[in-house]
């Protein structure tokens, strides 16, 4: 028996039993129930008026909204019919449907960036051709003169103005239909 005491597991038990015995043994010894502060407290509250409380104002209706769009396309789906809609006879009449960009030919440096997010800061004549000198977003100057192609959308430059500081480029993009568009778009001297 003696032996099983010094058992490192029976140890450990024992100790935490003579500590639990011990933390009881020193509540139960607490003979001041002075808790007259409490009590006191719980007086005055008693005594105190009750105060009634207000009603709740009634919610705001909000205002009905009709949906109305239930006759329309979804949105989510693809259009019918290349651009075709159900309430029309004929595709979008300000489109100009396009030929698809040449995928086989070489592509040019200032097609490697977006076209937003090319800077023209100059122009410069040489040999009688005006050249839009064109900064792109990893700090190098291109020069572009019509017929160079810039931008993701096989943009092309189809006028370099130096006197107004602007080039314009035609785009060739695909719409949601399918169909490939021209858009022209403006870069400004900054």
């Amino acid at each position: 028996m003696t032996s099983a005491l010094y058992n490192p597991r029976w140890l450990g038990v024992l100790t935490r039993i003579v500590f639990i015995c011990a933390i009881l043994l020193l509540m139960s010894c607490n003979t001041d129930s002075n808790f007259g502060d409490l009590e006191q407290f719980v007086r005055e509250g008693s005594d105190r008026d009750i105060v009634p409380i207000e009603d709740i104002s009634k919610p705001i209706s909000p205002d009905v909204f009709r949906y109305s769009a239930q006759d329309m396309r979804d949105p989510f789906e693809p259009p019918t019919d290349a651009g075709i809609t159900e309430n029309s006879t004929s595709i979008d009449s300000t489109a100009v449907i396009v030929q698809p960009p040449n995928s086989g030919r070489e592509r040019e440096r200032l097609e490697d960036f977006a076209l937003d997010s090319l800077e023209m800061v100059g122009t410069m004549v040489a040999n009688k051709v005006v050249w839009a000198v064109i900064k792109a977003p990893d700090g190098t100057t291109h020069r572009a003169s019509i017929g160079n192609f810039l931008g993701y959308n096989d943009g092309i430059v189809i006028h370099v103005d130096r006197i107004d500081g602007l080039v314009e480029v035609r785009e060739i993009i695909q719409d949601s239909g399918g169909n490939w568009q021209e858009r022209v778009s403006t870069l400004r001297i900054k």
